[in-house]
């Protein structure tokens, strides 16, 4: 059957009345998508508890009402920004069903719509933050805290989503109606839909409480190459839980990958595999269990640099100490590495503090909607404006700091004097020097400073620029 042909969505939620206020003791929402025209029609009908209020319903951009019925009259409704409102009847019951007919393209954020490698629909439908692929009952009504969920499709096209597929039976013109149990976010927000020629591989992790299975949900195009692809999963989940603790998302059981509609094979490469045994984009895709959703390019450039240490410590972990020592060196000459440097830095110190520090910027990254401004009032928080005028320096910035310096002799007594230039205002950063085999630990600011060489001039002085990322200028 032609994955062209159209396909009916039928979900199902059970609500409860948590408080005051009014509530829907039944929902549900039924769709028709057309893959080749990339468009949505269907009907979200509801049962509300008590006489209907001229509350705001959303209407998502890209959708229209076409028609609204109440106990099954015809009812006038009003299109209002971000929504409708429906005007009541002029005698209501006990419990209003409303009855909603909508259809439209939405927006590619809720519904977005792509081809596998065999021209197969492949498809992901999500209440995306302010969008949705449907209308929605007014914000502040009860939300509702469980669903049953039901989507009809032709084969080869099937459903993935999170909840417990309850039953796949057959439906009248070839199609099947796939059946899930389904909790809500807390938000009330419907979990994201994955549909396509999918198909299903497992996975075998040992963890500290046995085995755990993986299963991943790829196109059935490129089974063949996930299958080698993501076999790197449970390797590289031991190596973030070792430095970062057990991944928030585990559970017990099995877990659940499912390929998103539009993640490519990156031309030849495999998934983006640079080498053997080294994927940045599954690297980041692992890490976003604690670090949250990836990062958006140019949007935050701590989330970026916490994506980058984590492709370090996964390098760190599979190379050879003359490996790791080559990555490091080869971060100061790429600026948009150096997040993954500062962040190694920092974790490599040992202050009592970074586990405290880094424990709340993991819990804060994972919140929806986090900014970059609020990673960066923690870090400043947590390890002092040092800390902030550093992440200015070297991920906005992005210019190295140069240590500059020079010796003079005054009367019998030489002098080193030393600033930083190129720098934020109030950059700091201890710097060891050796002098006649004596160390002497400086903190040069963007003003001169000088220092006392009781042993003689600056022959023998020497700095190690590995100590961080800077640079020397002996003038």
């Amino acid at each position: 059957m032609s994955g062209k042909k159209l396909f009916v969505c039928s979900l199902c939620l059970a609500l409860f009345s948590l408080g005051m206020g009014q509530s829907l003791s039944y929902l549900e929402l039924e769709a028709k998508l057309h893959p080749q025209h990339q468009r949505i029609a269907g009907t979200l009908s509801a049962q509300v508890r008590g006489a209907l209020q001229p509350d705001v319903w959303s209407l998502p951009a890209g959708l229209e009402v076409i028609r609204i019925a109440v106990n099954e009259q015809p009812a006038t409704f009003r299109i209002v920004p971000g929504g409708f409102t429906i005007q009541a009847p002029a005698s209501q019951r006990n419990t209003q069903r409303i009855s909603i007919l909508f259809s439209g393209t939405g927006t590619t954020s809720a519904l977005d719509f792509h081809l596998d490698e065999d021209g197969h629909p492949w498809i992901k439908l999500s209440d995306a933050g302010a969008q949705a692929w449907h209308p929605s009952p007014p914000a502040h009504w009860e939300k509702p805290d469980s669903m049953w969920a039901s989507l009809i499709l032709p084969e080869p096209l099937r459903p993935v989503t999170n909840g417990r597929l309850a039953t796949v039976t057959p439906w009248p013109g070839g199609d099947q109606k796939w059946a899930f149990q389904q909790a809500l976010a807390e938000n009330g927000k419907l979990p994201d839909w994955f549909v396509g020629n999918y198909v299903r591989f497992t996975n075998m992790q040992q963890g500290e409480g046995g085995l755990q299975e993986w299963q991943f949900w790829v196109p059935k195009s490129r089974l063949e190459a996930a299958q080698v692809h993501y076999a790197e999963v449970p390797s590289i989940l031991k190596v973030l839980e070792r430095h970062w603790g057990p991944a928030p998302s585990t559970t017990t059981g099995s877990r659940r990958w499912i390929e998103a509609p539009g993640a490519n094979l990156h031309g030849s490469r495999l998934y983006g595999r640079k080498a053997p045994g080294y994927s940045p984009v599954l690297v980041r895709e692992v890490a976003s269990f604690w670090l949250g959703p990836l990062p958006v390019p140019g949007e935050s450039p701590v989330r970026e640099a916490l994506f980058q240490y984590a492709e370090w410590l996964w390098i760190e972990s599979q190379s050879s100490e003359v490996v790791r020592q080559n990555t490091l060196e080869s971060y100061r000459t790429q600026p948009d590495l150096w997040g993954a440097w500062l962040f190694q830095h920092w974790a490599t110190q040992g202050t009592p503090s970074w586990s405290r520090t880094w424990s709340l910027l993991l819990s804060t990254a994972r919140q929806p909607g986090a900014t970059d401004s609020q990673l960066r009032q923690l870090l400043a928080r947590e390890g002092g404006q040092e800390t902030d005028i550093s992440l200015r320096q070297y991920l906005d910035r992005k210019s190295m700091p140069v240590m500059e310096f020079m010796t003079e002799k005054r009367r019998r007594k030489w002098v080193l004097r030393y600033r930083w230039i190129n720098v934020e205002r109030g950059f700091s950063w201890p710097v060891e020097v050796l002098h006649h085999g004596e160390v002497m630990l400086l903190h040069p600011t963007d003003q001169w400073q000088e220092k006392d060489l009781p042993k003689g001039g600056g022959r023998s002085l020497m700095i190690d620029e590995s100590q961080g990322l800077f640079e020397i200028l002996a003038k």
